[in-house]
């Protein structure tokens, strides 16, 4: 995938305004989807938005990270987003601190935004849409290593049940939380494309044939 991806060379907006400023529809999609990470103190709070273009790619639009920011702040993004960009669907982590931001946010924008606990079925069904996702080139990447080098860190292990681990060892600059809420962001995707069908058998059905080729 990298060797496909080498000639693109786009950033992803890391401020909210700048990205509203310069959104344009026939460039970055038409619709947005939005994947938020919530942190705090140690790890960082993400927002992920993907535009869907017309040759059906997913395109990073917006990466925004906030260190030590407020709930209050974090909130009225989120809310922004939504306000002045064409976001259709989105998705955040509501495990922990994350759920009372999350049933706030929800109670404004109902079920444009849902709440996924981060179990590790769920962080393993999201991982595997995304390795699928790179695997058919579904992706127009933004040209960050930083935020590559997230993708890289994730790791596969085996916790002794019936799910495996996905996650990356925390660092200075966090707990791959940019990689999570990309990963939340298309998984908004994925489920708006599948919403006619029966999305969770299909989900498993899919996780049970990735898991026999790994």
């Amino acid at each position: 995938y990298w060797e496909y991806n080498r000639g693109i060379d786009f950033q992803a907006y890391k401020d909210l305004d700048t990205a509203i400023l310069n959104y344009q529809p026939e460039y970055h999609g038409k619709t947005l989807f939005l994947g938020y990470d919530v942190g705090r103190h140690k790890d960082l709070s993400v927002l992920f938005l993907m535009g869907r273009t017309e040759d059906g790619k997913k395109r990073d639009f917006a990466r925004i990270e906030l260190r030590n920011t407020d709930f209050e702040t974090q909130e009225d993004m989120i809310l922004k987003a939504y306000k002045e960009l064409p976001v259709y669907r989105g998705r955040m982590d509501m495990t922990g601190i994350g759920r009372p931001v999350y049933e706030r946010l929800h109670k404004k924008l109902g079920d444009r935004l849902e709440g996924v606990v981060f179990t590790p079925e769920e962080k393993e069904i999201m991982a595997i849409d995304v390795k699928r996702g790179l695997e058919q080139r579904e992706f127009l990447l933004s040209n960050d290593k930083e935020f590559h080098r997230q993708i890289h860190s994730i790791k596969r292990t085996s916790n002794g049940g019936k799910y495996f681990r996905y996650d990356a060892e925390r660092n200075e600059k966090g707990h791959a939380d940019s990689f999570w809420a990309w990963a939340l962001a298309n998984s908004a995707v994925v489920i708006t494309e599948n919403k006619s069908l029966n999305f969770y058998a299909q989900r498993k059905q899919k996780k049970l044939e990735l898991m026999q080729g790994l």
